[in-house]
């Protein structure tokens, strides 16, 4: 992901969520260098196709924290 991101994609940073009840990937994203991004939680959605075929968004059950890593300080682990 971050590969991508930063070869293909072109970016200098990369963000995703984890939710607070997550606290194993929230150990390993912090070794892996990502950070809290400092600006609280989020409120992240499923969506779901009903029979009929309309799409709903429905809320998760607990808001996100989001993380974010500088990959311009990181080496590239392809």
């Amino acid at each position: 992901m971050e590969h991508y991101a930063r070869t293909e994609a072109g970016r200098n940073r990369i963000a995703l969520a984890v939710f607070p009840s997550n606290a194993g990937a929230m150990r390993l994203y912090r070794r892996l260098g990502y950070t809290d991004w400092g600006n609280g939680t989020v409120q992240c959605y499923d969506t779901l196709e009903r029979d009929d075929g309309t799409v709903i968004r429905v809320p998760d059950s607990e808001e996100a924290h989001v993380m974010v890593k500088d990959l311009a300080d990181s080496p590239d682990r392809t």
